[in-house]
Parts: C-alpha cells; structure tokens; sequence
C-alpha cells in the first residue's frame, strides 16, 4: 500500500471517528447519558425469553415429528 492510500485511509477514518462523536454527543445531549446496566439487564431479558420460546418450539417440533 503505498503512503497516499494510507494518508487518505487515515484520513477518512479520523472523519468518520470524528462524526460518531458528534453524534454521541447529541444522542448524550437529547437523552441523556446511557445506563448499560439497565441496557444489559433489559436485553438479558428478551434474550432468556427468545431462548424459552426457542425451547419450546423445538419441544413442540419432536412431539410432532414423533406422532
């Protein structure tokens, strides 16, 4: 890779960190700071119910394959 691919690899890179700051600060600004433990517990949750109806529905699948 030559040094004016890298140069503009940099560059675009430093663009594109430089917008996703921006637009966490907004985010930050509108709803304030995130709680990532809330956020954790909240998606625990919907992850150990999909798991639940998963069991359920492969349970459901070898009762009928069985019949």
């Amino acid at each position: 890779m030559n040094l004016l691919t890298r140069g503009l690899l940099c560059a675009i890179h430093m663009r594109f960190d430089d917008r996703l700051q921006i637009e966490d600060k907004a985010y930050i600004e509108e709803f304030g700071e995130p709680d990532f433990e809330r956020e954790t517990q909240k998606f625990n949750r919907r992850l150990r119910a999909i798991e639940k109806l998963r069991k359920s529905d492969d349970q459901l699948e070898r009762e009928r394959l069985r019949d």
